[in-house]
């Protein structure tokens, strides 16, 4: 079984902020990327939300990033892949 790692939320949020401003992403333009609204990227990016498997997947999509990257908690077969490698799109 493999252990949980204890991960905060405003770590994961930091992270995403620095990934969205190397790709020179608005919190709108990622927003609409992922079909949320802006304030629920706010709120992840402050550390308020904890990250759904959608999200996520959609975010490493998107940053290119594997998974386990944003999320170290999340299982997956293959953790090295992206959001659209893990699902096959």
């Amino acid at each position: 079984m493999r252990k949980k790692v204890r991960y905060s939320y405003k770590l994961q949020g930091k992270k995403i902020r620095k990934l969205r401003k190397e790709l020179r992403l608005t919190q709108a333009k990622l927003a609409s990327l992922i079909g949320v609204r802006r304030s629920y990227i706010a709120g992840i990016e402050n550390g308020h939300f904890k990250l759904s498997h959608r999200i996520t997947y959609a975010l490493s999509d998107i940053f290119t990033v594997p998974i386990t990257e944003l999320d170290p908690n999340i299982i997956t077969q293959i953790p090295e892949k992206t959001g659209r490698e893990f699902l096959g799109k």
